[in-house]
């Protein structure tokens, strides 16, 4: 079984220098790693979050939202890419968003991986995804 320190080492290397925001979350949904920036942009710390599923950490109906995507993409098997809308401490925010189900060579479900970023930004998500799908092929 692959240990988290496996993942987590190289996924902040790409975290260092992807200028969006990064999130894994385990099978139970819940947050195993989050990025600076994402911690930037929602006002959270990370203490606040690490080992929380959604619904603990948004009110309705962003939780609510965030949890039909998390479902949308264990179910697809297939990256999905949306804008999403959210509204933290009373911002707006607006970021295209990447989302897919990481699985074990058995099928079974490893993690979330969420990728975001403003808008004129949406150039930087595929290389962010290809180098993260690079370390979760040779970690799995």
């Amino acid at each position: 079984m692959t240990s988290l320190y496996n993942v987590l080492k190289p996924i902040q290397e790409i975290a260092n220098d992807f200028n969006g925001e990064i999130t894994l979350k385990n099978s139970q949904r819940q947050y195993f790693f989050v990025n600076d920036n994402w911690l930037s942009m929602t006002g959270l710390e990370r203490k606040d979050v690490i080992g929380k599923i959604d619904a603990e950490i948004f009110l309705p109906p962003a939780s609510m939202q965030i949890m039909m995507e998390d479902k949308k993409a264990i179910e697809n098997k297939l990256p999905a890419e949306y804008i999403g809308k959210h509204f933290i401490s009373n911002n707006s925010l607006i970021r295209v968003v990447m989302k897919w189900a990481v699985t074990y060579d058995s099928g079974d479900l490893f993690c979330i991986c969420t990728l975001s970023v403003k808008p004129q930004n949406k150039n930087l998500l595929y290389d962010a995804r290809a180098r993260a799908e690079e370390l979760f092929e040779k970690v799995f």
